[in-house]
């Protein structure tokens, strides 16, 4: 066994002492051995499992609703900023430390009229249907059909705390909080219909040189390819954008300290993770809440939304109306949005077969982009081999690639999730 260090890049550089090693993760390489009484797939046959030097035991993983969009119709007209301050002093009434926002069903504010759309951010469910049966009275509704109003959008967060912090020096405390960080980007690939389409590639934001664009993980633009790859693709009847995760160039190794996304802007659907150190921040004044050691966090969350006359992201999950709720098996989204893999790097997959020397390798390509990156650099592999095949130029058949490709489920990653989701579903429960 043999062990790498990969290490962890940031914008901004972080407070560390300068006798101590950059802060970086470690991985072991070992051979891939599949479960006892199984034999290996051939996908992996001969291939070494790369897994994290970390104890996941070492955090707590809790999961909340960040916020919760609801579409109300009263009958008769108002203003957004009389309700949004009615609704708000309800909270307060009942001690509660969620907030309320009001805007028209376009979600602009200074709407007028009587189709409406409350955000409340940090809603707790037992205070919720309390409020709600208040607003109910208060605007001539029925609060025995308040289960039934239109879920607009919801946003889901699993966070990882670093347990015994009161313990910790705040750079230790940091350094657990950052591998985190890292672990979730390098790690998630959620399905490829959040990432394949335009412009929804995980990438992080600020610039790769300190711009204000956007840095993918693995660049979508044939910008720049390298120069074998320029002339590889035609040969094969091949798009040159098809081929850059073949060149190491493309690949980028994302902020620790920056906010990174998947899903296209304003999509149903959009995943981040990020370094969760602030809160309450409002882009307007520029204002924000600094959490405590204890209360800081890694973060990956998913926001699912739509508009008045579509399913939406939430819609297309089970959670159309507030009722879907209310114990609503929260375990069953892990799959599509929350799903670690663990990495192998092989021979048999380095690029020398496709007839041209590629700068890249597995390793390296890892360390940069994650499983995303590696996994796309595995099935550009394959296409062009099946091209080559087709071309009468090759004739090794393929390795099918099925949907996890050369990775592994991360399986106590995933489940740690799996517990975490399904407290929120209880917690949900007491809604109604």
């Amino acid at each position: 066994m043999t062990k790498i260090e990969i290490p962890l890049a940031f914008r901004e550089r972080p407070v560390w002492p300068k006798d101590e090693p950059a802060p970086c993760i470690g991985y072991t390489v070992e051979p891939y051995q599949p479960q006892p009484g199984r034999s290996v797939q051939k996908v992996l046959t001969g291939r070494k499992l790369l897994r994290p030097l970390i104890d996941l035991n070492a955090y707590v993983c809790r999961a909340e609703i960040d916020w919760l969009e609801l579409r109300l119709v009263i009958p008769a007209f108002r203003q957004a900023r009389n309700l949004q301050p009615a609704i708000a002093r309800m909270l307060s009434d009942i001690g509660s430390d969620s907030t309320v926002f009001v805007s028209g069903p376009d979600r602009r504010p200074g709407y007028m009229g009587s189709d409406f759309i409350l955000k409340f951010q940090q809603p707790n469910p037992r205070e919720l249907g309390h409020v709600l049966a208040k607003v109910a009275g208060s605007y001539g509704l029925d609060s025995a059909k308040m289960s039934e109003l239109q879920i607009m959008g919801v946003e889901i967060s699993v966070d990882f705390y670093v347990k015994g912090t009161g313990g910790l020096s705040e750079g230790t405390a940091n350094l657990k909080r950052w591998q985190m960080v890292d672990i979730l980007r390098r790690h998630l690939k959620p399905d490829p219909v959040l990432t394949e389409l335009p412009a929804a590639g995980p990438r992080f934001y600020g610039g790769k040189f300190g711009g204000g664009g956007a840095t993918h993980f693995v660049n979508p633009s044939a910008s720049d390819l390298g120069h074998r790859l320029l002339v590889l693709a035609p040969g094969l009847g091949l798009e040159p954008e098809s081929l850059v995760a073949l060149d190491l160039n493309k690949h980028s190794q994302p902020d620790v300290d920056a906010t990174s996304w998947i899903g296209a802007k304003d999509f149903h659907v959009m995943l981040r993770t990020m370094d969760k150190v602030t809160d309450q921040r409002d882009p307007a004044s520029g204002t924000f809440l600094d959490l405590s050691k204890a209360e800081r966090r890694a973060r990956v969350e998913v926001t699912l939304q739509g508009k008045v006359d579509e399913v939406g992201g939430h819609g297309a999950v089970g959670l159309k109306t507030l009722g879907d709720l209310a114990g609503f098996p929260f375990k069953t989204i892990r799959r599509t949005f929350f799903e670690f893999y663990l990495a192998t790097l092989g021979e048999q997959c380095d690029g020398t077969a496709l007839g041209i020397k590629l700068r890249a390798n597995e390793e390296e390509i890892f360390r940069r982009s994650g499983v995303y990156g590696l996994d796309r650099f595995h099935r550009t592999v394959q296409m062009v081999n099946k091209a080559r095949i087709a071309k009468g130029e090759q004739d090794v058949s393929v390795v099918r690639l099925g949907e996890k490709g050369r990775m592994l489920s991360w399986m106590d990653m995933n489940q740690k999730i799996d517990r975490a989701l399904k407290k929120l579903g209880k917690d949900w429960g007491a809604l109604f």
